[in-house]
């Protein structure tokens, strides 16, 4: 997943997966819920997202590459 920059995901603090060269992968943040609605494929979220509209803003529960998890709250902006 990439986060794009000044993106409602940058601006909230979501980090992207990186990848180095070939061998090093940085794992990032992984979206474990949207509005509460468990999400467990790119499929899940992209009809969670679909279901909303510019200018709402939405829950994202965020786990880390340690474990932990957060809630960040976005305001969904139109795609350029």
């Amino acid at each position: 997943m990439c986060v794009d920059d000044e993106s409602p995901a940058s601006d909230a603090g979501i980090v992207p997966l990186k990848m180095h060269d070939e061998t090093l992968v940085q794992i990032g943040d992984r979206i474990v819920a949207l509005n509460g609605n468990s999400i467990q494929n790119c499929f899940d979220m992209k009809k969670e997202i679909k279901e909303r509209t510019v200018g709402e803003q939405i829950t994202m529960t965020l786990e880390d590459a340690s474990g932990e998890r957060r809630v960040v709250y976005i305001t969904l902006k139109a795609k350029p």
